[in-house]
C-alpha cells in the first residue's frame, strides 16, 4: 500500500507526451509507467494487514484533518540517483505554497504504526515516468542533454483537494494500483 496525490488528466497527458520523447532515446533500456498510473506519493507503505486498514484509514483522516487543498505544479525532468547510473526518471512536483512537506510529514506520522518501511530521508515531491533497468548503451549522453532542456520545463498546475491510500498488485505486467480510501483536504 502506498499513499498518494493522484494528478489531473491534464498533467498525465502532458507527461505522456514528454515519456514519449524519453521513450525514443532509452528505447527499451527502461520500464515505464503507465499514464493512469501517475501519481506523486507521499508515503510507501509496503504490506499492510487487512485487519488494520480500517485503523490506517481512520488514522489518516484525523491526521490529515486541519490541513487544507495544495496548489501544486508540476514541472521539469530530473533522474534518481543524480550523480552515477540513472535508474529513476521523474518529473518533478511542487507546492506553491509551501505546503506538501507538512503534508508529507503529517502522513508519515500517521502511517508509522501501519509500516515497517523506513521513514524518507528527505522527501523530493515528484512522479516516476520510468524505471531504467538496462544500464549499457549509447542512450546516456543523449538522455543527460534532453533532460538539460527540461530541467524547467512545465507539465500543469492544480490543486489537490484529496489524499489518496492506494493498494498496488503485482503481476508480470507490472503494478496496477486501486484507490482503498480517499481522505479529503478540506480543512474545516
Amino acid at each position: 500500500m502506498f499513499v498518494a496525490l493522484r494528478l489531473p488528466r491534464e498533467i498525465r497527458t502532458e507527461l505522456l507526451k514528454t515519456q514519449t520523447e524519453l521513450r525514443r532515446i532509452l528505447e527499451a533500456a527502461a520500464n515505464w509507467t503507465q499514464a493512469e498510473q501517475f501519481h506523486l506519493t507521499l508515503r510507501f507503505l509496503g504490506n499492510v494487514d487487512r485487519a488494520e486498514v480500517d485503523a490506517l484509514i481512520t488514522q489518516v483522516r484525523e491526521s490529515l484533518a486541519p490541513l487544507g487543498p495544495l496548489s501544486l505544479a508540476a514541472a521539469g525532468l530530473g533522474v534518481f540517483p543524480k550523480r552515477g547510473t540513472p535508474r529513476v526518471i521523474w518529473a518533478g512536483v511542487s507546492d506553491l505554497q509551501q505546503q506538501l512537506a507538512r503534508l508529507q510529514r503529517a502522513v508519515e506520522e500517521a502511517t508509522a504504526r501501519f509500516t515497517q518501511e523506513p521513514p524518507t530521508p528527505k522527501f523530493h515531491g515528484h512522479v516516476t515516468l520510468g524505471r531504467v533497468r538496462e544500464t549499457r548503451g549509447g542512450w546516456r549522453r543523449e538522455l543527460e542533454v534532453f533532460l538539460k532542456g527540461k530541467a524547467q520545463a512545465p507539465f500543469g498546475t492544480w490543486t489537490a483537494d484529496r489524499v489518496e491510500i492506494m493498494g498496488s498488485e503485482l503481476s508480470s505486467a507490472g503494478a496496477t494500483h486501486y484507490q482503498v480510501a480517499e481522505v479529503s483536504l478540506a480543512a474545516p
